[in-house]
């Protein structure tokens, strides 16, 4: 069966990895959501593509140098669009994402949602990724046990409700 994973969610409408990109993704009808995933300096795990600030935030240097409030405070809005996101896709200083609210978007959809998630690396926290990462899917009831891919894998995605995805050979345990 074909799926339409949306790639940092409804990217081309709204600016990646932000509230509003993932629930148009939803509205739109995506089967899947995707995500990348680091580490902020507090510990938390949120969507963020780039190890630096500079391409998708008013901001620059690492993002592991922040916390997630320090993060939330940025602007990750109009680097990619001058217009105002509807009331229904979040205000603006709930644009950065941690793992668990995809997660809820996903099950509160309605329907089966495949949610994908790529573990960033290098990462400054070592494997403490893939720790916070499992960790959380453990504290989600429902939800079921991720699939873990890592670059040397074969094989396609299976019928689990959640695959992460690694690139390093030792982030596979």
């Amino acid at each position: 069966m074909t799926q339409f994973i949306a790639h940092r969610g409804a990217s081309a409408t709204y600016p990646e990895h932000t509230r509003a990109a993932y629930v148009e993704a939803l509205a739109q009808g995506a089967d899947g959501l995707e995500c990348d995933v680091q580490l902020t300096a507090d510990g938390e795990v949120v969507l963020w593509h780039d190890a630096i600030l500079d391409r998708t935030s008013d901001a620059s240097g690492p993002l592991h140098a922040l916390s997630l409030a320090e993060l939330r405070a940025l602007d990750v809005w109009s680097w990619r669009s001058t217009a105002a996101a509807p009331a229904s896709h979040g205000a603006q200083d709930a644009q950065v994402l941690t793992l668990a609210e995809p997660v809820a978007l996903a099950v509160g959809a309605g329907r089966p949602v495949t949610l994908v998630v790529e573990l960033k690396h290098p990462s400054p926290a070592g494997h403490g990724l893939e720790d916070a990462v499992l960790a959380m899917f453990s504290a989600k009831p429902g939800v079921g046990q991720p699939s873990i891919f890592s670059l040397n894998a074969s094989g396609a995605f299976d019928d689990k409700p959640a695959n992460v995805l690694g690139f390093t050979a030792g982030g596979v345990k």
